[in-house]
């Protein structure tokens, strides 16, 4: 939810602007009772280290911010251009960080394929 929260690019008051996705992605933190305005505030003025904005060339945009004592990069673009640069997979079920091999990275592919379609 933080990652969705610090999206600067769009805003829902006084009226929706930005991407149809990114409204949708802050319309659903708003449902799931989450102020992504006052995560966005508390993130990103007080916990923002450095940011990455969106290049055309990347295809991507990102954020580092102190999250939980640690710092942690949340990123946010092309599926393609994020998963290119992922070398390892944070599994939740065991609390494991896993190397990404050729296996992995073709199952995370054919998940992102699915939801997509």
């Amino acid at each position: 939810m933080t990652s969705l929260s610090c999206n600067g690019a769009a805003i829902l008051r006084p009226e929706p602007k930005g991407s149809r996705t990114e409204i949708a992605l802050l319309q659903f933190l708003e449902k799931c009772g989450i102020d992504y305005e006052l995560e966005r505030e508390i993130k990103l003025v007080n916990a923002a280290t450095y940011k990455f904005p969106f290049s055309s060339a990347r295809k991507r945009m990102g954020i580092v911010l102190e999250y939980e004592g640690n710092q942690r990069l949340f990123e946010k673009g092309g599926s393609d251009k994020i998963t290119a640069v992922c070398t390892h997979f944070y599994k939740r079920s065991t609390d494991e960080i896993i190397p990404i091999d050729e296996n992995l990275k073709n199952k995370i592919d054919e998940a992102i394929k699915t939801m997509a379609d």
